[in-house]
């Protein structure tokens, strides 16, 4: 008999763990389960890209451009996460044997206060519950002890999780690597792109949310240091992504006069063919749980620099097929980080890592063991 599956998340605006989960979804073998996807709001950019073979159910819609309405269904929510039985009962229907939150916080809440008694509960955890803590802690505490399996996508985030949370058995705490299809990836980045780079500068294309765990104002003061500090007038940060801090970003931009250097490209849904112009991928993030990034970055054989956050140690190795430097403070980043870049843009060390690169085995993390954990329930 086929199981019988539910995934929760906030909803599918862009981001790594949506992305991951599209990719999970879309691959599934539903010859061994029904899956169905309940979205807190059915908003973002993904929602298209959802096969038909998943049932898409929602508590909300699009989400509100205005804010105090926005806050409204927040509050709605929360107020929701009292009684969920009501939501199993109007919206979901089903009996599950299965049910994912895909995401930290409330979608955890929801699964762990799920009326389906005999279900089995697993939690996704995609960030470093200690650097981007919430102000729930006691609830998602309560939340997290009611799972029958907690997944980590690094060992790095899970040992930050382990700190957070120390009375959850660590018996329960597995750590399952992002999934990445090597031969989509090579695909993508040979489709049209929007924007054609001038390969006679040196061209860094970074990605991610426009929010303060990303350290993208890291990156526009890196940047500084080498364009104005050093002169190095061929350089171009490209940055790829959405999110509430686009107007600070643009505002120290112009600031540090350094609009013909930083560009904000805004999001996109194939960032590859972007990416595999670039001479190199810099990672400018405070936290992280696994970077993605990173390991897209090494299909397409680009070199790249990156803060030490959680899970960069597991995704490149420093000085073979990237480099990585301190995270200790953003100004030691900061000075670290530019002196790394202005010693690439002097030197050969760049054509060695593209070397290791080209020869080193593709990352292909196989999603069956994901499949296996999810479908062993």
């Amino acid at each position: 008999m086929k199981k019988k599956i539910l995934f929760v998340i906030n909803n599918l605006k862009g981001g790594g763990a949506e992305r991951v989960l599209v990719n999970i979804l879309n691959n599934f073998p539903f010859e061994e389960a029904d899956v169905d996807l309940l979205l807190f709001w059915k908003d973002g950019l993904f929602l298209n890209e959802i096969t038909d073979e998943v049932k898409i159910k929602n508590i909300f819609n699009t989400i509100p451009k205005n804010d105090l309405l926005f806050l409204l269904e927040r509050i709605i929510l929360r107020m929701i996460l009292l009684f969920p039985a009501l939501i199993y009962f109007f919206k979901l229907k089903t009996e599950y044997d299965l049910e994912v939150s895909f995401l930290e916080g409330l979608p955890a809440v929801f699964i762990a206060k799920s009326p389906v008694k005999q279900s089995k509960k697993f939690a996704w955890i995609h960030t470093n519950v200690v650097h981007n803590a919430t102000r729930n802690f006691r609830m998602e505490d309560a939340a997290y002890n009611r799972m029958d399996k907690i997944i980590f996508v690094s060992d790095e985030i899970k040992e930050f999780f382990m700190k957070k949370h120390p009375r959850i058995p660590q018996s329960l705490l597995t750590t399952l690597y992002n999934p990445v299809d090597t031969n989509q990836v090579i695909q993508q980045s040979s489709e049209p792109c929007p924007v054609r780079f001038d390969d006679t500068n040196f061209n860094i294309v970074s990605m991610g949310r426009l929010s303060f765990s990303k350290g993208f104002d890291r990156l526009i003061n890196v940047a500084d240091k080498l364009v104005n500090g050093k002169g190095l007038n061929d350089l171009k940060f490209y940055i790829l992504g959405a999110g509430e801090l686009e107007t600070e970003l643009q505002n120290l931009i112009r600031d540090k006069r350094l609009s013909s250097h930083v560009i904000l490209l805004g999001f996109t849904r194939n960032p590859f063919p972007y990416l595999v112009q670039a001479k190199l991928f810099f990672l400018s993030s405070r936290f992280e749980g696994f970077p993605m990034a990173l390991l897209e970055s090494k299909i397409l054989a680009i070199p790249s620099v990156s803060a030490s956050c959680s899970g960069v140690s597991e995704a490149i190795k420093d000085a073979f097929d990237g480099f990585i430097v301190s995270n200790e403070s953003d100004l030691k980043f900061i000075d670290e980080a530019a002196n790394m870049i202005y010693s690439l843009y002097n030197g050969d060390e760049l054509n060695k890592i593209k070397k290791n690169l080209a020869d080193e085995d593709k990352y292909n993390c196989n999603i069956y063991k994901i499949y296996q954990c999810l479908l062993s329930v």
